[in-house]
């Protein structure tokens, strides 16, 4: 209950808030709400971690709410699974510019028939992106949990993924995010396609071995004109270059925020 008074759902009138809270969670009874949560706890996101501090209750909490937001979105574009490619060209452009970032995401997915909704994270709760189908349109999530232009550029693409190649053929089934979650088939294919489509695999490798024998330390300059040259968003190379070489406290002055 506390998260939805923070998040303004809900407000000071017991009877009401009873009435929306089991609209979120799309049941008409306390005892139908723990048959609910019953029946979704033991998934393997769900599990307890000291490491991540997660709650299942809280996921499982922050995940209906998400469904009652989707809910209220209208989207009057169809989504159509051939226009990938196109997508994700808009997408690149946009995150190079970093320039109205989110609101921009939303119009241009909006176009492709995909809802796109930004939820702030509830407490022990390490989620990054989700997305399922509802109604008529998959929707996309992020929470912006790392407020990174990186971050969020890879998250975004990685749902877009799921959407195309997964949800788009069942749409029953629903991907979500979770740090420290067990990588399956699915998601390992999800990452890849997050990571190549704004760096092509070639180009990325290349980069690496050419620069292989350089300080971690010196290679700001290199990230810029490499990111220059190709036309991507610096903090985008930074990011990748850190997490491919497992070095995270490199001093630079490429700003990192979502604009």
């Amino acid at each position: 209950v506390k998260y939805f008074e923070k998040l303004n759902v809900i407000g000071t009138k017991i009877s009401e808030n009873i009435k929306i809270i089991y609209s979120i969670f799309g049941v008409t009874s306390v005892e139908e709400l723990i048959a609910s949560f019953s029946s979704e706890k033991e998934l393997s996101y769900f599990k307890k971690s000291e490491r991540l501090k997660s709650e299942p209750i809280n996921i499982f909490s922050w995940k209906y709410y998400v469904f009652y937001e989707s809910s209220k979105i209208q989207c009057d574009t169809k989504f159509s699974n051939d226009n990938l490619n196109n997508l994700i060209d808009e997408l690149n452009h946009l995150f190079v510019i970093n320039k109205d970032t989110i609101d921009t995401t939303k119009k241009i997915l909006s176009r492709y028939g995909i809802k796109f909704i930004i939820v702030p994270k509830f407490d022990k709760t390490p989620i990054d992106g989700f997305s399922f189908w509802q109604g008529e349109n998959p929707t996309i999530v992020l929470t912006l949990r790392l407020n990174r232009i990186d971050n969020y550029a890879f998250a975004l693409l990685h749902e877009i993924y799921h959407v195309y190649m997964h949800l788009f053929n069942n749409r029953e089934q629903k991907y979500i995010s979770i740090e420290g979650a067990e990588i399956n088939k699915c998601e390992e294919e999800a990452n890849k396609f997050a990571k190549y489509s704004l760096i092509s695999k070639d180009l990325w490798s290349a980069f690496l071995k050419q620069h292989s024998m350089i300080s971690p330390h010196a290679m700001q300059m290199k990230i810029k004109q490499f990111a220059h040259q190709h036309n991507i968003n610096e903090a985008i190379v930074l990011g990748f270059y850190q997490h491919d070489i497992n070095l995270y406290s490199i001093k630079s002055s490429i700003s990192r925020e979502i604009k």
